[in-house]
């Protein structure tokens, strides 16, 4: 098992995507645990649509793997 300090912090992360904190790279590995664990289709319809729209776009896979590489995203 993973330490839990090792471990990506979604409630923590949910809260930075919210208060507009994260750059591209953090919001793309956010909805990629959210499609990984399920959380996705399961919050408020803006997170479901937004991974949805994210795998549509390439930039994520179905499966919660990124389509991309990421070094390749401009930051914000």
């Amino acid at each position: 098992m993973t330490p839990y300090s090792h471990r990506y912090d979604v409630a923590n992360r949910l809260i930075d995507y919210e208060m507009g904190h994260l750059n591209d790279i953090q919001t793309l590995r956010l909805f990629s645990e959210l499609i990984k664990n399920g959380m996705a289709w399961t919050l408020q319809g803006h997170y479901g649509r937004t991974a949805q729209s994210l795998i549509d776009d390439g930039l994520l896979e179905v499966d919660g793997n990124f389509g991309i590489d990421v070094d390749t995203i401009p930051l914000n």
